[in-house]
């Protein structure tokens, strides 16, 4: 068993016997139905943690005390005190098998002499009486785990951004006075400073695990709405994620899902008749990629119905057309498009898939679809390691400067001001023997002048060069929120301050590129 998800199991199992032991005893002080009901609740999660666990026997055993609960809340028990001791008994055996990492003792006479207690008629007989011949003993439990309050983590993250920015200044500082002894100090602190970030954003880190796990049960709902066959394959669950990301990415993941099966996997009888087997597959996989994370979804359906992008694209406003499957297959992703026939309550209204981009550009990432008529579609989202931390490239552009996320950097170029002509906003050059789109971010920031460095950038499969002034330096630094007066600004995503006290703003190369394309 991974060791990352019993020391998870633990924690929170622990602490909700810990909460169930206090709820039944302030239940059986005052009788309050609503007291009951959040017992009720707490010993439902423990049965659903047992069950990702697998430890099938306590399972069943919690399984037959919920049951008891059930009866309660419909008609109290006057043996309330015999009630509460079944209680304790089922907390004591849940203790147990944590502190022995098994459910081993839990043997067919421990089942049987639970059962028992289970069989007394609660609504008769002497309160209070002795309820079992045995006496259980609790073991005492070690865990790994220290549940820490997100905001105190926030906290901790905001006073190393602040400790980077002053080591920052630090380093300045050392390289403007010639002292060797002040440049292996700081040196030794910027060191620690880098080994203090990074063990804070591990601690803000979490396995996909909870959010991929919960889809089984949305595929099983989704395939039987549908009248479909469906298998959903997990890998890469145990690759680690910022918090927040977690937290976020479960929706489009859910949306990215459901337009899976609704849209591409064929019924069954349909699979059968093109030689597929009648069951469909969706995929779903993470992984690390650099410094990024790449979570795939992918199906083995009938894809992308390029002709019928194409007879609906004549629509949009300013479409001139195209032959490029990968224009086309990104044109699901524009609000309002959609090429089903049919509105049904899983899908077809078309503002769906613009939402899902939405999301995923908000959490810094970038979203991408291939398909292949008749053989399937597959979508590919990537994330920074960390939303709270960035690391990037410092360039500037008149007297301001920017960040690029170094995940979105593919190279740096000094030109001559003979190689191209500026005279537009837009215009390209010959790059690696490809055709290269420019921007020029002056004129996004309309202001005059040219520019002779280029940064090229990689998004969602685009390689598009920006124009700067200067290209200053790598840098780490926290990303704190835009200024409510910039937050208009697609093209910009954050904010920061340098060691020198000027302040630095964050490119969004998923908003700029889409400003690019308008």
């Amino acid at each position: 068993m991974d060791a990352d998800i019993w020391d998870v199991f633990t924690s929170e199992t622990l602490e909700i016997t810990n909460t169930l032991e206090n709820s039944i005893l302030n239940y059986e002080r005052g009788r309050d139905p609503e007291v009951l009901d959040h017992a009720y609740h707490q010993i439902h999660s423990i049965k659903g943690s047992l069950g990702i666990i697998c430890f099938d026997r306590l399972g069943s055993m919690v399984h037959k005390t919920e049951d008891l609960f059930h009866e309660c809340r419909k008609k109290p028990f006057t043996q309330i005190k015999t009630f509460v001791r079944i209680v304790f008994v089922i907390i004591d055996y849940v203790r147990q098998v944590i502190a022995e990492e098994s459910e081993k003792s839990i043997n067919d006479e421990v089942i049987r002499d639970f059962q028992e207690l289970l069989d007394q008629d609660l609504y008769k007989g002497d309160p209070g009486g002795p309820i079992a011949p045995f006496v259980h003993q609790t073991a005492s439990v070690e865990t790994n785990l220290l549940r820490i309050d997100s905001g105190k983590l926030d906290e901790l993250l905001n006073l190393t951004g602040e400790l980077i920015t002053a080591g920052d200044s630090f380093r300045q500082l050392s390289e403007e006075i010639t002292d060797s002894r002040l440049g292996n100090r700081t040196s030794q602190l910027l060191n620690l400073i880098e080994q203090l970030s990074e063990k804070t954003l591990e601690m803000r880190m979490i396995p996909l695990a909870s959010v991929m796990n919960r889809f089984s049960r949305t595929v099983h709902d989704l395939a039987e709405n549908t009248g479909k066959q469906v298998n959903l394959e997990i890998s890469g669950e145990q690759t680690e994620v910022d918090k927040t990301i977690a937290e976020k990415i479960a929706d489009p993941l859910t949306h990215l899902l459901r337009n899976c099966i609704d849209h591409g996997i064929d019924l069954p009888e349909v699979r059968l008749e093109k030689g597929k087997p009648a069951y469909g597959t969706v995929r779903l996989n993470a992984r690390y990629d650099n410094d990024s994370i790449l979570i795939t979804m992918s199906d083995d359906g009938k894809g992308l119905d390029y002709n019928k992008i194409r007879q609906k694209a004549v629509l949009i406003p300013g479409w001139s057309g195209t032959d490029s499957e990968e224009e086309l297959a990104n044109l699901i992703f524009e609000p309002g498009f959609s090429t089903a026939d049919s509105v049904s309550n899983i899908s077809g209204r078309g503002m769906g898939m613009s939402a899902v981009r939405d999301s995923i550009q908000n959490l810094r990432g970038s979203l991408s679809v291939i398909s292949r008529e008749g053989e399937g579609t597959e979508f590919h989202m990537k994330f920074p390691l960390s939303l709270a931390l960035i690391e990037g490239l410092l360039i500037k552009m008149s007297d301001n400067f920017y960040i690029i996320p170094s995940e979105d950097v593919q190279e740096c170029i000094a030109i001559d001001r003979n190689d191209i002509d500026q005279s537009l906003e837009t215009t390209s050059m010959s790059w690696n023997n490809k055709v290269l789109p420019l921007i020029n971010l002056k004129r996004v920031m309309k202001q005059t002048g040219d520019a002779w460095n280029i940064v090229v950038v990689n998004n969602q499969n685009d390689k598009i060069g920006i124009l700067c002034d200067e290209v200053v330096s790598t840098i780490q630094t926290v990303a704190k929120p835009l200024h409510p007066f910039l937050k208009k600004e697609a093209w910009l995503q954050g904010s920061s301050v340098l060691g020198s006290g000027e302040p630095v703003l964050i490119m969004n190369m998923a908003g700029l590129l889409d400003q690019f394309r308008g």
